[in-house]
């Protein structure tokens, strides 16, 4: 069963036969994927250099393609720049910027760039109002004045998260979000970022390393390896023994505990390719 039971609103996301090659490197296969509902939040997972980091930026139109990635059924391709950075937010591994920039100030200028067509004065009227909102959401509010030069890397990442999730978009893609976050972080985060796909019948998919937290929120895996699909469904059913030795080389089962269900990892099975 899926963490949770995604909302029927929003826009359907249909990823097919996408490929991608960097120079004389293939890094995606003509990955395929089932229709992806709205309210729906995605896990992918897999090794290092899997292919998660570049599935990412190829449904965000980031990088040059073959195959095709739809938002109810018409080509993301065809939207212009503007439009499709209004339905589709990339946060990237790398962290946002250390600017002069105050936490506020970074986080309107996201709001502004997902604003509609209103008078200026109107759009940062609403926009300042959807600012402080995610901000008190991911609990940045006591952080608002502080430039972003001034903050640790995990306080920086959340800002990251915060500029995606005030744009409001229909599509949010999340690589490796709480890479630099404690623990606490990384639950509140998360939270946040389930709370609003299901509000906002928006889809999130999320490349993630930490499996515990695929079981935990995710309502669908993806698996990766070597560029392809080694998998894709609910993540206790696709997660099994057999996937850990073959996708990761070690031995593991997922189990439950206090409700909750977790990866154990007993030891190395076989030596990767």
């Amino acid at each position: 069963m899926s963490a949770h039971s995604p909302e029927r609103r929003g826009s359907r996301l249909d990823v097919s036969k996408l490929s991608l090659r960097y120079g004389m490197v293939q890094v995606l296969h003509q990955v395929s994927l089932p229709s992806i509902l709205p309210g729906t939040v995605v896990a992918l997972l897999g090794p290092n250099a899997a292919g998660k980091s570049s599935l990412l930026r190829g449904i965000a139109g980031l990088s040059s393609t073959t195959g095709e990635v739809c938002l109810d059924g018409v080509p993301v391709g065809q939207a212009g720049f503007a439009e499709r950075a209004r339905k589709i937010a990339y946060v990237p591994q790398t962290l946002p910027a250390a600017s002069r920039l105050c936490v506020f100030e970074s986080v309107l200028s996201a709001a502004m760039a997902g604003a509609g067509p209103d008078g200026r004065e109107l759009r940062v009227a609403r926009a300042a109002e959807q600012v402080e909102a995610t901000l008190h959401q991911l609990e940045l509010m006591p952080l608002a004045d502080r430039m972003l030069a001034q903050l640790s890397g995990g306080q920086r990442q959340r800002v990251g998260l915060a500029q995606a999730l005030v744009r409001k978009p229909r599509v949010m893609l999340l690589d490796e979000p709480t890479s630099a976050l404690d623990l606490y972080y990384q639950l509140r985060s998360l939270e946040q970022v389930v709370a609003e796909t299901k509000r906002s019948g928006l889809i999130s998919m999320i490349a993630l390393h930490d499996i515990n937290l695929a079981l935990r929120y995710a309502d669908t895996v993806v698996v990766l390896s070597n560029g392809c699909v080694r998998g894709v469904g609910c993540p206790r059913q696709v997660l099994s023994p057999a996937l850990f030795a073959e996708v990761y080389g070690v031995s593991g089962r997922v189990v439950e505990f206090d409700g909750v269900p977790q990866a154990v990892i007993t030891g190395v099975r076989a030596i990767r390719d």
